[in-house]
Formats: structure tokens, C-alpha cells, sequence
């Protein structure tokens, strides 16, 4: 299996590493809590790959050591200046490799999009995100408009080549949602190379190298700058982890404000925000659905400026049984971004 991105990803946790036991954001947290940063995460509404979501997974939030030490190692990366990076890690540049959206075709990846009005009403329909008007009153909320969006997908569909050796594609399938008012990018259908049961890993396979290109080519479409990101949605997120730990949270949540028990999930409408200073945020940044959003952050700094998640929603759109099944549940997180 090729990865050309394995000492990439061996200095960053590195650094991630660093930064926990100098900048006095340290929690006691060894190295080897910091390893496993994939962010190949899954949050779509393709019932073809909810089907990876098949059992209710229950966490006692007693255990919810590794995913705060990941949480609270991104929260103190999103501080530090490329400079401090490069003093602190032996000159090595912490920022993704991949900043042309070329590199998407140049390694097997078929990119498509469309921009809503585009056609008629009927072409709306048929290009709509897999969500649906799911998460209208949210998008409305964050203060975007939900008819105005762009949809860019990037299908790992052709064999590709590296140092003249010719590899099979994986089938794997990026879907990104992006709504220029409010400066919003939705996650909507993901499936990642490293989720695929065949072909080869290219280098480029982060969800977070692969959806900042696409954020920035419909940034381009729409006339904005890319530094008007100020929220990553994921919605209906089906990773057994991500949405065992959002259940977590909120039961915490309840538990430590003196809540009774509550038996559905809240809605957007009475969603809890969780400030990035507390224990659930932080846990829920360092899930498989909240990784991405601060890989894109911390390795995307000369394009987005520093950036940091200040603050972490949590709703479903379904109103859910609280321990019913997960895939019939609108799990969603808005990780909400401002200038640090």
C-alpha cells in the first residue's frame, strides 16, 4: 500500500506533541495519544454507506482520555504561527503539500460541481446534497442562506500514476457542500480512500487536503476568499465512534448541569453549543468527524490565516430516541471558526 504521506503525518503529531509539554496547554498526555490522526472520516446520508454504521456502540465518558488529549493538542496548534512550527520541529514545514487543485486529477480523482440555479428547478433537485433541506433551520441559524449553495465532489474513479508505476483507483467518493453566505463548508457524502476495499491509497487522500481544495475552488466560483470559512458542518454523522461520543456529551452535559435524563436528542432548535474550553468540545474535536475539520485548520495556515474551533454544536434533525438506533438518527456538528 503506498503512503507518501507517512513522515508527513510522523512530524505533525510530532509537533502536536511539542506543543502539549511547552505552551502550557499540557494535560499529561503521552506522544502515543496523539498518533492516529486520520481524518478519513465518514458522515453522509448514502444509505450505501450507513450500512457501516451497524450497532449502537455505548461509551463510558470515563474513557474519554485519548479523544481530550487528541481534542486539546489540535486547540493548542491552532495558536502557533508556521515560524513557531518550523523552530520547534528541526525546519520542517507543518503545511499540506498539496495546494493545487490539479493534484486532485493528477492522482485519480474525478471532480465534478454544481452551483445551484444553474439549471432549472428539476437539475436543482437532482444535484441537491444527499441532506436534503435536512439542516435548512441550521444553515439559517449560522446566518447562510440555504438555496444558495455549490456542491463539488471528487471521485476516486482513474487509475493514476506515481514515479511512473501505474495504480488502481479506489472508488472512494468526496462529496463537500458549500454555502458562500456565511462562509459555510457542509461534509456530505465522504468516503475515503482507507474506507475503500480496493485499489491503492494515492498520497493526496485526506479528507482534509481533499476538502480544502474543494473549498477553495468554490470559493473561486462564488468570488470569496477562502478566509471566510467560519463553520465546518457535519451532518448525519454515522461513524460509530463520532456518534457514540456526541450521544456522550450530551449525556454529560445533562449530568454536570443537573439536567434530568432527557429521552430525545435536541434539535436545532434547543442544540447545546459546547465553548472549546470545555472537556466536550474538545472530545468531540478529537473524534474520526471532528479531526478533519482541525487537520484542515492546522494544515492549511498560509492559505486560511490562523484559524482556531471556538465553539462545537451539537443537534439531530430527526429529534432522536437518545439510545435508539443510529442510522435512523440526523447526528450533526457544526465546529464554528473565527480568526485566533
Amino acid at each position: 500500500m503506498l503512503r507518501a504521506t507517512t513522515s508527513v503525518q510522523r512530524w505533525i503529531m510530532a509537533f502536536l506533541a511539542f506543543l502539549l509539554v511547552s505552551t502550557g496547554c499540557a494535560r499529561s498526555v503521552p506522544l502515543q495519544s496523539l498518533s492516529g490522526l486520520d481524518d478519513g472520516a465518514l458522515a453522509t446520508g448514502n444509505a450505501s454507506l450507513v450500512k457501516r454504521q451497524n450497532d449502537n456502540l455505548v461509551v463510558d465518558w470515563a474513557d474519554r482520555g485519548p479523544l481530550l488529549n487528541k481534542g486539546n493538542g489540535f486547540v493548542c496548534a491552532f495558536s502557533q504561527t508556521n515560524y513557531q512550527i518550523w523552530a520547534a520541529n528541526n525546519n520542517q514545514n507543518p503545511q499540506s503539500i498539496w495546494t493545487q487543485y490539479d493534484d486532485l486529477a493528477a492522482q485519480g480523482w474525478d471532480d465534478d460541481m454544481y452551483i445551484s440555479g444553474a439549471g432549472d428547478e428539476d437539475d436543482d433537485a437532482d444535484n441537491e446534497p444527499a441532506y436534503g433541506t435536512d439542516i435548512d433551520d441550521a444553515l439559517e441559524g449560522l446566518g447562510s442562506d440555504p438555496e444558495n449553495w455549490g456542491k463539488i465532489s471528487a471521485l476516486h474513479a482513474n487509475n493514476w500514476v506515481w514515479n511512473d508505476v501505474e495504480y488502481e483507483a479506489t472508488g472512494a467518493d468526496y462529496q463537500q457542500v458549500v454555502y458562500p453566505v456565511g462562509g459555510i463548508l457542509a461534509a456530505d457524502v465522504n468516503f475515503s480512500p482507507a474506507a475503500a476495499s480496493y485499489g491503492t491509497r494515492p498520497p493526496l487522500e485526506r479528507w482534509s487536503d481533499v476538502a480544502y481544495l474543494q473549498w477553495e475552488a468554490m470559493c473561486a466560483q462564488f468570488s470569496r476568499s477562502v478566509r471566510d470559512l467560519s463553520a465546518i458542518l457535519r451532518v448525519h454523522v454515522v461513524n460509530k465512534q463520532s456518534a457514540a461520543w456526541i450521544i456522550a456529551s450530551v449525556k454529560n452535559y445533562d449530568s454536570r448541569m443537573g439536567n434530568a435524563p432527557r429521552a430525545r436528542m435536541p434539535t436545532w432548535a434547543n442544540r447545546i453549543t459546547f465553548g472549546i474550553e470545555t472537556e466536550e468540545a474538545r472530545v468531540l474535536l478529537g473524534t474520526p468527524n471532528g479531526s478533519g475539520g482541525a487537520f484542515l485548520l492546522n494544515t492549511h495556515k498560509d492559505q486560511l490565516g490562523l484559524k482556531r474551533i471556538s465553539e462545537v454544536v451539537v443537534w439531530d434533525y430527526e429529534g432522536s430516541v437518545i439510545d435508539g438506533p443510529r442510522e435512523s438518527m440526523g447526528l450533526c456538528m457544526a465546529f464554528i471558526v473565527e480568526d485566533v
